[in-house]
């Protein structure tokens, strides 16, 4: 009996210099979908960022701006998470 699998999950790496530092401040104070322990990384979903944006203090817009991109990059490549790589 072969086993089959359900999902792949696909994930976009987005190189550090490509994205602001207040936006990788603001990713690393974000509650990860994954988080390795062993090698370290945190993937995140654009979905769950968003769904923690509280009413009344909503993300900054550049937060937004950002977030927005790298949403449509996701969308293109058809995946769902995408975490921040240091050289």
């Amino acid at each position: 009996m072969a086993i089959e699998h359900e999902n792949i999950l696909k994930v976009v790496d987005i190189h550090h210099s490509q994205l602001g530092e207040d936006f990788i401040g603001f990713i690393q104070s974000q509650i990860p979908v994954y988080q390795d322990l062993i090698l370290e990384e945190n993937l995140y979903g654009i979905e769950n960022i968003l769904e923690e944006e509280q009413k009344n203090k909503p993300y900054p817009k550049m937060i937004l701006a950002q977030l927005a991109e790298i949403n449509a990059l996701l969308r293109g490549l058809d995946c769902s998470y995408f975490r921040v790589v240091y050289p």
